[in-house]
């Protein structure tokens, strides 16, 4: 399958120029508290599910089937409210590593408006 770019992770909404930069601001000085890797990893996992067919992520770039006539505004507003209703933290808690520091500030990562 020959493919082609369709858009970035801040086309979908994520805040940050990169998932792993969103996750970083997200979790702020107490990320030495968690499995930043695992995190990431099962994040993107999550993200991609959310993804209509035949759409992947490779990186922080999503991509699809060339020749595909592809609604960019249609993925973008649906992908969009998906990662806006993740709860990042449930998935930040799977990824604790059990630190007896202070919790982070449950805010939402930011989103890109």
């Amino acid at each position: 399958m020959i493919t082609t770019q369709i858009g970035t992770s801040q086309t979908f909404g994520l805040a940050g120029s990169t998932i792993a930069g969103m996750i970083a601001d997200a979790l702020g000085g107490d990320a030495k508290d968690f499995d930043v890797e695992g995190l990431e990893s099962e994040y993107r996992t999550v993200v991609e599910g959310l993804l209509p067919a035949n759409l992947f992520l490779a990186g922080d770039q999503a991509y699809g089937e060339a020749g595909v006539d592809y609604d960019l505004d249609d993925i973008t507003e649906t992908i969009a409210t998906a990662v806006r209703n993740l709860d990042f933290w449930a998935i930040a808690q799977r990824h604790d590593l059990g630190a007896d520091n202070a919790q982070p500030s449950r805010t939402a990562p930011s989103e890109n408006r």
